[in-house]
């Protein structure tokens, strides 16, 4: 096993570095971000502010700086995790939907595997299965205990 040879570093230690290294603190706000955010989030969007072949930062590098460029990266993730779950959303719908289309006197067609032509008998059990643990794992959820008693 590798031996860490580092030493942690409480708030203090951390936040001092990062100024010793160049960072700007202006507003004082690095304290709060290094107890929300955590030391090695936040460095790693400095990264483009080091000085070749440093642990310095250039010249101007402000928190300021750094937290609009993390806020802004938090946000275009938290968009495309929105825009992914409305794809799959759709999707799912969808498939529903032309597989209802395709059985409408059978809403649990899909148990049947000649219902999904194409469909290997191993990848049909395993969907089944996937949807057993699903139900399982939502067994409080409202919608599906609406469907357990129509």
């Amino acid at each position: 096993m590798k031996i860490y040879s580092k030493k942690p570093m409480n708030l203090n230690a951390l936040e001092n570095q990062l100024i010793a290294r160049g960072l700007v603190d202006g507003n004082r706000k690095l304290r709060h971000a290094l107890e929300t955010v955590g030391y090695f989030r936040l460095t790693g969007y400095l990264y483009p502010f080091r000085k070749p072949n440093s642990d310095d930062y250039k010249s101007g590098t402000t928190f300021e700086r750094l937290w609009s460029i993390y806020t802004f990266d938090r946000k275009l993730r938290l968009m495309a995790a929105d825009a992914l779950a409305r794809i799959e959303v759709a999707v799912r719908s969808l498939i529903v939907t032309s597989h209802t289309a395709a059985f409408p006197n059978d809403a649990f067609a899909y148990i049947d595997h000649n219902s999904l032509p194409g469909l290997k008998v191993r990848k049909h059990t395993e969907l089944l299965n996937s949807i057993s643990a699903a139900m399982c794992h939502a067994k409080g959820e409202p919608d599906l205990k609406h469907l357990k008693t129509e």
